[in-house]
C-alpha cells in the first residue's frame, strides 16, 4: 500500500510540475500578447507621425495657393484634419472638392513614401476639379515622382500642349483610347500630340 501511495505521490508531483510549466507557458505567452499590443501602439504612433509629417510636405508642394489651411493633422484613427495657422480646425466639408482632392493626393504619396513600397498607379481625369496651377503642380510633382508605373488616363480637354509638355519627359508610352460608340473602346500607340 504504501508503494501505491508512493506512486501516487510521484504521479502528482509530476503533474504539478506539468502544471507549472503550462503556467509558465500560459504567462509567458501573456505576456507576449501585451508586449506586442504595446508593440503595434508604438508602430501605429510612429506610423502616425510619419503620414503626418510627409503630408503636410507634400500638401505644400501640391497646395500652393491656399493660404486657408496650415497644416493637416492625423489623428489616432487616421482620419486627417486640417487646421488654420492658428491651430483652429477647418471642416473638411467647407474645402473645395479640389482641394480635397489634393489633400487625398498628397496623403496617397505620404503612404508610399512611409511604407517605401511603390505599386503601379491608375488615375482616371488626374486634373477634373484642379484650378491650373495646382493642376501643374500635379503634374511636375506628384507624377513624375509617385511611383515606377503610373498610368494617367486625361480627356483630350484636360491636358492641353502646356500639361503635356510638363509631362513628357516622364512618359515611356502613350496609346489613345477611341470609343465613339460607348460600347467598345480601341487603342492606337500614338501620342497625344
Amino acid at each position: 500500500e504504501i508503494k501505491k501511495l508512493e506512486r501516487d505521490i510521484k504521479h502528482q508531483e509530476k503533474q504539478v510540475k506539468i502544471s507549472g510549466t503550462a503556467k509558465n507557458k500560459v504567462d509567458l505567452s501573456h505576456d507576449l500578447k501585451v508586449f506586442f499590443k504595446m508593440y503595434k501602439e508604438e508602430l501605429k504612433k510612429k506610423r502616425r507621425q510619419e503620414i503626418e509629417i510627409k503630408l503636410n510636405e507634400f500638401s505644400k508642394k501640391l497646395i500652393t495657393s491656399n493660404t486657408q489651411i496650415g497644416k493637416i493633422k492625423v489623428y489616432d484613427d487616421f482620419s486627417l484634419h486640417p487646421v488654420d495657422k492658428s491651430e483652429e480646425p477647418i471642416g473638411i466639408n467647407s474645402l473645395s472638392s479640389g482641394m480635397r482632392q489634393l489633400i487625398a493626393t498628397a496623403l496617397l504619396w505620404a503612404l508610399k513614401d512611409v511604407s517605401r513600397k511603390t505599386v503601379p498607379l491608375v488615375i482616371d481625369t488626374p486634373l477634373g476639379r484642379i484650378d491650373r496651377e495646382h493642376q501643374e503642380n500635379l503634374l511636375k510633382y506628384y507624377y513624375p515622382s509617385v511611383g515606377r508605373q503610373v498610368i494617367i488616363l486625361p480627356t483630350d480637354s484636360e491636358l492641353d500642349i502646356d500639361k503635356y509638355n510638363l509631362l513628357q519627359p516622364h512618359i515611356c508610352q502613350e496609346f489613345q483610347l477611341r470609343n465613339p460608340d460607348g460600347e467598345s473602346t480601341e487603342y492606337i500607340e500614338k501620342s497625344m500630340y
